[in-house]
């Protein structure tokens, strides 16, 4: 077989995969859309804060980069602003990620195993979950992806081309989160570590690039400047190193909730693969992904022995992980792993695409502690009965006291005449509503009376003190069904 003819099959055999790529993230991305649409989740108060974010841009935020409020305003300026519409970009960028896989897995290997790791990317048990919310770690692994397929092709013919694709990712995705940093850092061990990389240390334009993708960054430092480092500070709380080493407990649950992250059978052949290529070796290939997968592994490990680490934290090492468990799975493996694999995340898929839809209070045979979604539940309930207090106490004006409760305040009265403002205790602000909404920073509203909902039996002290008299306006059940009670308080005459 002459040249010519093998790359017009390889042409042919890409073709064609890249057509079955496509429907069958189609029909994966329909089912998505339709489960969110029946979605009966309300907001996570998370979600919430990003929606509030998004109704206020500005290029950084009090724990987080722009990306998402940015992303999010765009969605629901066509959409609007229903729990769908704040959710709709979720499924849609997960389905771009797995296209940047496909193509990352084509680029390194061949048409089949960038097929195989595109379809398990949307398989993923945690992209199936995940495409029923919001967050940053959305637009940061779409990133971190068109980032990985840039830096393979660059790695194959040095072409420029890649390197503004590379650049423009890595900008993105640091506006996205800075867990995008990591991508240097994999960068960094590949290019010292394998032989095969060392070249690339020394390539001028390649770090050219990264200098560009960090130059995305200074309109949010510049914000960070003008706002007290807030994120910076929100980070390192976050580490909250001291006192807690060694947490080898954490670390086991950290280790343990990547089973959940990836699938039982695809973190099992990664961590199988990484000892026996060790002591076997590894191709040029796989010595690329284990570089970009493993050192955020192992430094998402280390944070869980020093304090806590949550299950998505290393979630930029899956990428890596999908490409190389997938080449494994089509050239090493007996097939019947792959069919196992995909079957498990398809059950996942399928049961969480369902079971979003019945996931209100007594809608599904689980107590309450037991059930995922119970961090769910209240915030409309807690909108109506706040609105309706207001209305029967002629108050335009609402106090709460934790960040949780603003987020959920101002979205679900997004619609009511009212303005929610926050309590701040303390000099610096704790959160982004202490930061943009402190009752503290109003003195021009004294004399004024407020609603304020609180799950104990009476305002804290340090807020009734502040108030001439405190009085309960009523009690409402914390959601529907729930035994527990929400109270709201009648705060009069506030004295700054």
């Amino acid at each position: 077989m002459d040249r010519t003819m093998a790359e017009q099959l390889n042409a042919g055999a890409s073709a064609t995969s890249l057509g079955r790529f496509w429907l069958f993230a189609a029909l994966i991305l329909l089912l998505r859309v339709v489960s969110l649409w029946f979605n009966n989740t309300p907001l996570f108060f998370d979600e919430a804060q990003y929606w509030v974010w998004a109704k206020e841009p500005a290029f950084g935020y009090f724990s987080k980069p722009p990306l998402l409020a940015w992303t999010i305003a765009g969605f629901s300026g066509i959409c609007g602003d229903s729990e769908f519409c704040v959710r709709l970009a979720s499924p849609l960028l997960h389905t771009l990620t797995g296209f940047f896989v496909f193509l990352a897995g084509r680029a390194l290997f061949d048409a089949r195993i960038g097929l195989v790791a595109g379809i398990g990317w949307l398989l993923l048990p945690a992209v199936s979950l995940s495409s029923t919310l919001i967050s940053t770690d959305v637009p940061l692994l779409l990133c971190w992806s068109a980032a990985l397929w840039a830096f393979i092709g660059y790695r194959r013919d040095r072409a420029g081309k890649w390197l503004a694709v590379l650049a423009l990712a890595f900008g993105l995705g640091l506006n996205a989160k800075y867990a995008m940093a990591y991508f240097l850092l994999c960068f960094v061990v590949y290019a010292v570590l394998p032989r095969d990389g060392r070249g690339l240390l020394r390539d001028w334009r390649l770090w050219a690039a990264f200098a560009a993708g960090l130059a995305f960054l200074i309109p949010n430092l510049l914000w960070q400047a003008q706002n007290q480092f807030t994120t910076v500070t929100h980070t390192g709380d976050n580490i909250g190193w001291g006192g807690h080493f060694p947490n080898l407990a954490g670390l086991g649950e950290f280790l343990g909730s990547q089973f959940g992250v990836a699938g039982p059978i695809v973190f099992a052949v990664y961590l199988i693969a990484l000892f026996r290529l060790w002591r076997e070796g590894a191709s040029s290939e796989q010595k690329l992904l284990i570089a970009f997968s493993l050192p955020v592994l192992a430094l998402i490990s280390f944070q869980a022995i020093m304090s806590k680490a949550f299950a998505n934290w290393a979630a930029t090492a899956f990428p890596a992980v999908v490409l190389l468990v997938s080449e494994l799975f089509v050239r090493h493996m007996p097939h019947v792993w792959i069919r196992l694999s995909n079957g498990i995340h398809g059950v996942v898929f399928a049961v969480i695409a369902v079971i979003v839809a019945f996931a209100g209070p007594g809608q599904l045979p689980l107590g309450e502690k037991q059930n995922p979604f119970n961090r769910m539940w209240g915030g409309p309930e807690l909108g109506e009965a706040v609105a309706d207090a207001a209305r029967a106490e002629g108050i335009e004006n609402v106090l709460s006291g934790s960040r949780k409760r603003s987020a959920t305040l101002i979205y679900y009265l997004r619609d009511e005449p009212l303005t929610v403002h926050a309590w701040r205790e303390g000099d610096a602000p704790g959160d982004h509503f202490e930061l943009t909404r402190a009752l503290q920073d109003r003195p021009d509203l004294a004399g004024a009376s407020f609603l304020y909902p609180a799950n104990g039996e009476t305002v804290p002290q340090a807020v009734a003190s502040h108030f001439a008299a405190v009085r309960l306006a009523g009690e409402v059940p914390e959601h529907r069904g729930s035994n527990k009670l929400l109270r709201i308080f009648v705060l009069e005459g506030y004295r700054p």
